[in-house]
């Protein structure tokens, strides 16, 4: 074999398969270029976690406080009277609720929209009745 070849070398190889001997301190994993270019790395690492903490804190400002909500004591005149995201999110957990108690596997969409459409026309004519007892009356059909 030739004096030199990779085969004879016992020390470790770059990347581009030097021999890392051949390269300055710098290139092969220590000196200041090594640290500069941590340090430019640890840097951005902060800058995006420091930029996330400010997004989830920005985006946390808008939202509404959880609450607990008794599905059987509710009314149609509170749920109207919740803040729009809360509202949404009752109606999403009770259709899911709702379709669970039945053993639904599979979410039709037209069918649900048709649910939701009876019962909110049953709450508006009767705002003090139960939201459970009028969704409940309105997924038996």
């Amino acid at each position: 074999m030739a004096s030199g070849s990779v085969h004879e070398y016992q020390g470790g190889l770059t990347r581009r398969g030097e021999r890392d001997d051949q390269q300055p301190e710098e290139y092969r994993g220590g000196g200041s270029a090594y640290e500069g270019v941590h340090g430019v790395r640890a840097g951005w690492s902060g800058f995006w976690l420091g930029l996330a903490v400010v997004l989830v804190a920005g985006s946390a400002g808008s939202q509404v406080a959880p609450r607990i909500v008794q599905l059987d004591a509710i009314t149609c005149r509170e749920r109207q009277g919740l803040p729009g995201e809360q509202r949404d999110r009752l109606l999403i957990y009770l259709t899911g609720y709702l379709d669970s108690r039945q053993g639904a596997t599979a979410w039709d969409e037209s069918l649900t929209g048709q649910r939701i459409d009876r019962a909110m026309a049953v709450c508006k004519s009767s705002p003090d009745a139960s939201v459970l007892r009028v969704f409940t009356e309105a997924w038996s059909r």
